[in-house]
């Protein structure tokens, strides 16, 4: 009788202790969450992504690796992702799976920058388009570093600040800005164009500008781009 109520007890206790872990275990599992369930990110940008409070080892998957890719992860559960993005914007779900459930963050990828290469024998800077609505002004023009000796020359560069003039009495005159932007320091802040490589990019001219005042006629905007060969800060527009 003895043996059969210590039996029961051993039992019992065994019981406890694998309903205990169990509960601990769904707990962990029910207690973890992304950091973002919505993302957005532009074309050739960079991001990360974390499963808050995970439990055991997480396995990251894109559903489209041409819009966003999975760079590596970290952590001691991988439970950290960084990602990057191509030239190719659209949207994806990158999905975490961690013991059998899944965790979905939908990513959405606009337009920003583009990389491409460029064959050209000279450095020269391209406007692509200007798009221009009642409420906007996008610019967008294309910098094309050709082919230079890294370690001679310094390298085809570009910078944040943005300069708009206008074509008037004979000169280019500055056309003052709506609001006060302070841009990154140029000397701290350049972004390097690799040689023989073409980088896009668009500017908002209503994010500094009031466009509304903008009259018809010729413009150029400085965007800071330095080359090797050349220097031609300036892509030329008109307003109609």
């Amino acid at each position: 009788m003895k043996t059969r109520f210590i039996f029961t007890r051993i039992t019992a206790v065994l019981l406890a202790f694998i309903l205990c872990v169990t509960f601990t275990d769904t707990t962990s599992i029910a207690k973890a969450k992304l950091s973002d369930t919505r993302l957005t990110m532009w074309t050739n940008d960079s991001s990360c992504i974390s499963l808050e409070r995970a439990a055991s080892k997480v396995t990251w998957k894109s559903s489209n690796s041409k819009i966003v890719r999975i760079e590596k992860t970290s952590g001691k559960y991988s439970q950290d992702v960084s990602l990057e993005t191509g030239n190719k914007s659209g949207s994806c779900t990158l999905k975490a799976k961690v013991k059998g459930k899944t965790y979905c963050c939908k990513i959405t990828v606009k337009k920003g920058t583009i990389i491409k290469k460029y064959s050209g024998r000279k450095s020269k800077n391209v406007l692509e388009r200007v798009v221009q609505t009642p409420n906007s002004l996008i610019v967008r023009y294309r910098m094309c570093a050709a082919i230079y000796d890294k370690k001679k020359d310094s390298p085809a560069s570009y910078g944040e600040s943005i300069r708009l003039e206008k074509y008037t009495d004979g000169k280019w005159n500055e056309v003052p800005m709506a609001v006060d932007v302070v841009f990154p320091c140029e000397a701290c802040a350049l972004f390097v164009i690799p040689p023989q490589t073409s980088v896009s990019r668009a500017v908002h001219l209503e994010d500094y500008y009031d466009i509304s005042k903008l009259e018809k006629g010729s413009y150029r905007l400085n965007v800071n781009v330095f080359y090797p060969d050349c220097i031609n800060p300036y892509v030329k527009f008109k307003l109609k």
